[in-house]
């Protein structure tokens, strides 16, 4: 086995890949649930625009991210930085929506930090 395919790296990595994954996931739904149950969330808490416009908003990212998570478990080191960015994205628009969802909005801006975390610290992992 190679250096760079075992260790505590790789796992890190696969966390970042995997959480992409499911914030995908999760982020469709709340799109998703937006565009169809607006009523079920209180426009009047969002800094920013409205509940339409924040629901397409997590829709792409969802898209995005679901193409970074398979890049990034693919270990593709040119996907490495723009995956970066998407995180950083991703946690400034959890911090714009953290009226609406403070709960939420707090771990998935750990969750996100984590991601950053592992993707700069452990770089030599992707070919």
């Amino acid at each position: 086995m190679s250096e760079h395919t075992k260790g505590q790296g790789v796992g890190w990595i696969h966390f970042a890949g995997i959480f992409f994954l499911v914030a995908a996931a999760f982020n469709a739904i709340a799109g998703i649930a937006g565009l169809t149950r607006g009523g079920h969330f209180d426009e009047s808490k969002f800094l920013i625009s409205n509940l339409q416009t924040w629901s397409w908003v997590f829709i792409v990212i969802a898209v995005v991210q679901l193409v970074a998570g398979i890049v990034v478990l693919q270990r593709l080191r040119a996907g490495r930085v723009p995956a970066i960015i998407l995180a950083v994205i991703g946690m400034v628009v959890w911090f714009v929506a953290w009226s609406v969802f403070p709960f939420w909005g707090l771990v998935m801006m750990i969750l996100y930090g984590l991601i950053i975390y592992s993707l700069t610290a452990f770089h030599e992992y992707f070919a």
